[in-house]
This record gives C-alpha cells, structure tokens and sequence, in this order.
C-alpha cells in the first residue's frame, strides 16, 4: 500500500529462457515502449521447469 502512495508498482514479468535472456541480471530494465514505463529489476528467479524466468520489476522509482 505505502508503494502505490509513492507512485511505486511491483509486478512479476515472465519470460522464455533463451540464450540473450540467460545473460540478464538486475543491472539491466525493461521497457515497455507502448505506455513509455520503464522497470527496474530487483530480482530473478529460474522456474523449477527451467523453460522460464520470473523477473521481479518495480517502476515509478529512480533508475539505477
């Protein structure tokens, strides 16, 4: 609740392993060119099936 105050908005963001999103860590952010938001990643997570990774992101916060 006290993140929605701020303007903060957490969400898990699902994707196929391949060979570039093998290479992502919590350095990189995503983007949603469509509403123009961008996501910084907090954390990672491997799906036990390990054909997907969740991606744990955050927007309305600084980038870094």
């Amino acid at each position: 609740m006290a993140g929605r105050l701020q303007g903060k908005h957490t969400q898990v963001i699902r994707v196929r392993v391949s060979s570039n999103t093998r290479l992502i860590t919590t350095d990189f952010r995503l983007r949603d060119t469509r509403r123009n938001i961008a996501f910084n990643i907090r954390d990672i997570e491997w799906e036990t099936n390990r054909q997907f990774i969740s991606l744990t992101c955050e927007s309305g916060v600084a980038t870094g």
